[in-house]
């Protein structure tokens, strides 16, 4: 192979890198992905009680953003294994991400609806941190999607809305 070929090459690997970095990087990244999925798979029953309590760019390479709350639905039943997914839903198309997370230990939304609701344990907490690179630009609706067990679980629309851009994934306010 003649010297110039390889240099051809090398510089096709290389310009092919810098196209596609970030999406690499990200398949490594142990945080959450932002995955394409259809919404109306996501149904349920069952009423999402939820709170938003932080919502913040992070930023950087991988172009993060941070939401802290919490959220259940109400049960009696087992839900080791709960899941709080956020569902980010275009408002002018049928394109919807979808982020799973664990829920996590939150002891004050427990204390706070254990009597006067039907909430199993303290596992109510919803942190995730995640990256917007994927996501197409677009407008986005917040949706919550809660799964306490296989009987209990819901979808509910908050009202809060996002823009994705060329440069950034940004909270647009409140609808």
């Amino acid at each position: 192979m003649s010297k110039k070929r390889c240099y051809v090459i090398a510089w096709a690997f290389f310009i092919c890198y810098l196209l596609f970095a970030n999406r690499i990087i990200l398949y490594f990244d142990k945080d959450a992905k932002a995955e394409r999925v259809d919404l109306s798979d996501y149904y349920g029953d069952a009423t999402v009680h939820y709170y938003i309590d932080t919502y913040e760019k992070r930023g950087g390479l991988l172009e993060k953003y941070y939401i802290q709350g919490w959220a259940y639905c109400e049960t009696e039943q087992d839900n080791q294994g709960k899941t709080i997914s956020i569902l980010l839903k275009n408002t002018k198309n049928d394109s919807c991400y979808k982020i799973e997370n664990k829920a996590q230990y939150r002891i004050d939304v427990y204390e706070a609806f254990k009597k006067e609701k039907k909430i199993y344990n303290a596992m109510n907490g919803l942190e995730s941190c995640f990256s917007t690179i994927g996501i197409s630009e677009g407008e986005y609706q917040l949706y919550l999607y809660v799964e306490e067990n296989k009987t209990d679980y819901g979808v509910t629309a908050t009202n809060l809305f996002y823009v994705k851009d060329k440069n950034e994934f940004v909270f647009v306010g409140v609808k």
